[in-house]
Parts: structure tokens; sequence; C-alpha cells
């Protein structure tokens, strides 16, 4: 009966090893992707534009632990290019960004 339960405990132990490796290695090719994305758009043209909207959106979320707040910052702006006027809210390559402090958003 224990040979049995050793043998068992080894192979979860060497199925979790492999787990873990398969899943860093997944988050190294994301983090290198990232990476060479962030690097592509360093690259790109820049273009002067004026800031139509402003604010910081107040979040809040509740758990067992209490109450959390996040602000997120939330832009609109326009920008001229080949005789089009563009509008866009994008403010952080990738998508969102937010902070638990509201000076910092």
């Amino acid at each position: 009966m224990e040979e049995t339960v050793g043998k068992f405990g080894y192979l979860i132990g060497v199925l979790l090893v492999l787990v873990l490796i398969v899943l860093g290695i997944l988050l190294i090719r994301k983090n290198a992707k990232s990476k060479q994305k962030a690097n592509e758009c360093m690259g790109w043209p820049t273009i002067l534009g004026r800031v139509t909207r402003s604010e910081v959106v107040k979040s809040e979320s509740s758990n067992e632990d209490g109450t959390t707040y996040s602000y997120t910052p939330r832009i609109e702006y326009v920008y001229h290019v080949l005789g089009q006027n563009h509008t866009s809210t994008q403010i952080v390559f990738g998508g969102f960004i937010g902070t638990g402090n509201p000076k910092a958003s």
C-alpha cells in the first residue's frame, strides 16, 4: 500500500513540475510579445492633437475584506492626419490603466 501511495505522490509531483514549466514558458512568451509590440510602437510617427474631454472615473468594489476604490483616467482627443480628423480615447499601449490613487491616474 505504501509503495502505491509513494508512486502516486511521485507522479503528482512530476505532473505539477511539468505544469509549472509549461506555465512559465507561456508567461515568458507573452512577455516577449508585449515587449516586441512596445518596441515597435516606439518607432511610430508622432503628431500634435487636442484633448477634448478628460475626467477621472472612480470605481468601487466590495468583498469580505472591505471596500476598495480604483481610479481610471478617461481622456478623449482629436488629431488631424492627411486632411482628416480622427478621435480616440486610447491613452496607453495595450489598453487599461487604473490605480488606487486618484492623483496617479
